[in-house]
């Protein structure tokens, strides 16, 4: 490793404990737009103690290939790692309960993300405009899945959503044009009328036989002429 890259690695870290601080609950957090728009960093270890990661914490952070967890945390709060277009994988530590709407939002090359047992809300356009995403892990812990919140992954090509899960939301998983196959649990008892809005190349959706089934499969048949008219629905 060149010597420049050792002395940047080492500031990095220097500054990333000296921005920590505590919020009035005694919670060491990272603050909200502490590193934002900071294109010299590439990659990023959030030091063990840590239970929250502030809103924009890293937004627009475009260099940044690599972002390593520490078992410590607890909350990543919203827009915190909005535009971050080099980001290739994430791996969210167990402990983490909550992670709030748009957290990854337009994160253009993230290609895998694991969400940790214990979260039960995948939040409003967490990972919209994931260009890149082709695998997700959804823990059992999840109930509901909110509107937006795989939109325009337009890479992702299969999903199973586990049981336990009870609603999917409006534009879920809208303008997933290489989705071929969803498996969606018999816990599942509302799904948004347009949750797979532009799924052009959407041909197998396992789920029990039964009312919800039939509202999803006459969509699709209904949106059957944007297979050949596709309405580019994520162009922006």
């Amino acid at each position: 490793m060149k010597k420049s890259s050792v002395i940047l690695s080492i500031l990095l870290l220097i500054q990333s404990v000296s921005v920590s601080l505590f919020a009035q609950d005694g919670t060491r957090l990272i603050p909200r737009n502490a590193y934002e728009m900071r294109e010299d960093i590439t990659s990023f270890t959030v030091p063990e103690g840590i239970e929250t990661i502030g809103g924009w914490a890293f937004a627009h952070c475009r260099n940044m290939k690599t972002i390593d967890f520490p078992q410590s945390l607890k909350t990543i709060d919203d827009y915190a790692f909005y535009g971050c277009n080099a980001l290739e994988s994430v791996v969210i530590p167990v402990g983490v309960t909550m992670i709030e709407n748009n957290a990854f939002l337009y994160c253009e090359g993230l290609k895998s993300v694991v969400i940790p047992e214990g979260v039960s809300v995948i939040e409003f356009q967490m990972f919209r405009h994931c260009h890149d995403l082709t695998s997700v892990t959804i823990p059992k812990s999840v109930r509901k899945i909110m509107f937006g919140a795989f939109e325009c992954c337009g890479k992702l090509e299969s999903i199973v959503i586990p049981e336990g899960v009870v609603s999917i939301g409006s534009n879920c998983f809208g303008g997933c044009g290489s989705l071929k196959s969803i498996d969606i649990p018999s816990s599942v008892t509302e799904i948004a009328d347009n949750a797979f809005f532009d799924c052009v190349s959407l041909k197998t959706v396992n789920m029990p036989d039964g009312e919800l089934k039939e509202k999803v499969l006459t969509y699709l048949s209904k949106m059957a002429w944007l297979m050949k008219q596709p309405t580019n629905s994520c162009r922006t």
